[in-house]
């Protein structure tokens, strides 16, 4: 068991803490560096070992670490770097969330670079990079990056959509005025992000760029508008804006609707019918939060209008989950 993370934090405690009754320039301020600097070098060496399970139990110490002094961040920087260069998925998801704890532009810069599909190819270092901002939802720092990456007018679609996810945690009105209103030319890409960060954020004000959202020409936006206004209303309509729209008039829009009682025992505790299924082809995906496996004949026999059929269906399908769903393909 790794105890000497936790054997640092007691002493750190034990000399930040003055004694009773001693004048306060007797009460040490910091830990002593010594046993601060070797838990650190113990944790970096371990970030270079050849075990994954070492390299992994090392990063959650420097989290730690990090939690107790996030200066510390800066020291690690350079292995941190090695690590997103050389290291798989999941190690690279640690090392994100930790970058953007780090009091420093260099590390920052380096989350951000990641935070976009073009260099990134994994989703899970992807998710973990957009998720981060709870950790730093008033830094102002952070803030400021995500705005000027977001006015970067080569940013692809991709890119801004991943950049409006991480700011839907940041608690500011420049985050909520970007997060309600559209851009000119905004693609359907950003139009799905932004239905999802609404989602994030339990105000009022997010319901009706929600209700907008329900009348995008593409499904996906549509899909996802839903899917934040069942999570914030706790109410179940069709994925339509007229019965959404009509229901909303109905109600005082300075707050959000409670939610409802627990039913009674009987019957009603009987889970209720997903409102929207998704399909492939005439094969319903009825069960919310599935994982769902695409297998994709792409022989020799598929090639013309079966191959171009099962595109249209598959992109279709994609376009109808929703974002609780999780889904791979593959093609054989």
């Amino acid at each position: 068991m790794r105890t000497r993370l936790w054997t640092a934090a007691l002493l750190l405690g034990a000399c930040l803490a003055a004694p009773a009754g001693a004048a306060p320039d007797d009460a040490p301020k910091t830990a002593p560096p010594s046993i601060t600097e070797r838990v650190l070098r113990e944790t970096l060496a371990d970030l270079a070992s050849r075990s994954r399970a070492e390299r992994l139990a090392a990063l959650r110490d420097l989290g730690g670490l990090i939690s107790i002094d996030p200066r510390v961040g800066a020291t690690a920087l350079p292995r941190l770097k090695s690590t997103l260069r050389l290291r798989g998925p999941e190690e690279r998801a640690r090392v994100l969330e930790l970058l953007v704890r780090v009091p420093d532009r260099a590390a920052h810069a380096l989350w951000l670079a990641r935070l976009d599909p073009a260099i990134e190819t994994h989703h899970e270092p992807l998710l973990a990079a957009a998720r981060a901002t709870r950790q730093v939802s008033s830094d102002r720092d952070v803030l400021r990056l995500l705005l000027a990456a977001l006015r970067n007018k080569r940013a692809t679609p991709a890119r801004r959509a991943l950049l409006l996810e991480a700011l839907s945690h940041m608690q500011s009105p420049a985050a909520a005025l970007l997060l309600t209103r559209p851009r000119a030319d905004e693609h359907w890409v950003e139009a799905s992000a932004r239905a999802l960060a609404l989602g994030r954020r339990p105000l009022p004000a997010s319901i009706a760029p929600l209700l907008a959202l329900l009348e995008h020409e593409q499904l996906a936006p549509r899909i996802h508008a839903w899917e934040s206004l069942v999570r914030l209303t706790h109410r179940s309509f069709a994925a339509e804006a007229k019965p959404w729209k009509a229901w909303w008039a109905e109600q005082d829009r300075s707050r959000l609707p409670a939610k409802p009682s627990p039913p009674k025992a009987g019957e009603r505790y009987a889970a209720p019918k997903p409102v929207h299924i998704p399909h492939y082809y005439d094969l319903p995906i009825p069960r919310p939060g599935s994982n769902v496996v695409f297998c994709i004949d792409a022989s020799q026999s598929m090639y013309g209008d079966g191959i171009d059929q099962a595109r249209r269906e598959l992109g279709k399908t994609l376009m109808d989950l929703p974002s609780a769903h999780a889904f791979e393909i593959i093609v054989f």
